[in-house]
């Protein structure tokens, strides 16, 4: 069964990098196969985002969203 994912486009915070109130645009995704997500404890797909101000590129496991 294939799984679907649901991304949120947009991620307002504040940027760990540039310390900055920002939005993040979703970028695209980081695919893992399973036996490596498992061994590493992380999803198979990772969503990418980029920092409006300083263009940082950030996983959403990095980032907290406010909402």
């Amino acid at each position: 069964m294939q799984q679907m994912t649901i991304t949120r486009q947009h991620i307002e915070t504040d940027c760990p990098t540039c310390g900055e109130q920002s939005q993040f645009r979703h970028i695209g995704e980081q695919k893992w196969s399973e036996a490596v997500a498992k061994k590493l404890n992380l999803p198979q797909i990772i969503n990418l985002y980029d920092c409006a101000q300083c263009h940082t590129t950030l996983t959403d496991i990095q980032l907290k969203p406010q909402d």
